[in-house]
């Protein structure tokens, strides 16, 4: 009978040892497996997040209206055209202070050769340039002008003279004079402008900035202010 009890009781801790290893071996692995696989899919998410910020960053859009523009103006001792930022004159009545040449280009010096020519070169790398014409702004004291066509000097003459030119037009002449209203029409290139002082230049208390600009229709606001982005500027100081 003895014998009979022990062999129950030797099974039960059996059973219980068998328990006591399977809660300390196997349920920390699994809880283990199961956390890594929870950081798996953490992982996983934080990825595909990531793709996420990365696809709504987008490279800058290039602007329909990007033909470099600049003035030039000519350099006598060096044989060539140069880019200018700044450039200073006397200003005495009815003497020219300033000229300058429009290419579409931002190089700092290019060939004193024949302006038509050089114009049409430049250009001619741009497939959409012969869908834009040439203004200017002129600006001293408080005066803003917006200049599309020679009419529009007529406001300042008595101060500052302006005169455009179209070279372009006169490709084959070996002399012409500036552009007048009744030549204007609507492909008429002001690639050339000249500022000469006026009898009131001594109303000028301010530099001159003479800001150039390409445009075609859209690029005016309901005043007829020009709005685009494809401009260069000179300032023009008094000696």
């Amino acid at each position: 009978m003895k014998n009979k009890r022990i062999i129950p009781v030797l099974i039960l801790l059996i059973i219980i040892v068998y328990l006591a290893i399977y809660i300390v071996y196997d349920i920390p692995q699994k809880s283990t497996e199961h956390y890594a696989n929870t950081s798996k899919v953490v992982n996983k998410n934080t990825n595909v997040s990531n793709e996420v910020v990365e696809n709504k960053v987008e490279p800058p859009k290039e602007e329909a209206n990007s033909i470099p523009v600049g003035l030039y103006h000519y350099e006598k001792e060096l044989s060539k055209r140069v880019l200018k930022k700044e450039y200073t004159a006397s200003w005495n009545y009815h003497k020219d202070i300033i000229s300058f040449n429009v290419f579409y280009t931002n190089e700092k010096e290019i060939p004193a050769t024949k302006i038509s020519a050089m114009f049409e070169k430049y250009a001619s790398e741009y497939e959409n340039s012969s869908d834009y014409r040439i203004g200017y702004i002129i600006e001293f004291n408080d005066l803003k002008v917006q200049i599309l066509n020679p009419k529009d000097t007529e406001s300042i003459y008595d101060t500052l003279e302006i005169y455009t030119y179209d070279a372009i037009a006169h490709k084959n002449d070996s002399w012409y004079s500036h552009v007048t209203t009744s030549d204007f029409n609507k492909n008429t290139l002001l690639e050339g402008i000249k500022l000469t002082a006026g009898k009131n230049i001594s109303n000028i208390t301010t530099d001159i900035k003479v800001t150039v600009f390409i445009y075609n229709d859209s690029d005016f606001d309901d005043k007829n202010n020009y709005i685009g982005n494809n401009t260069y500027s000179v300032t023009v100081k008094k000696a």
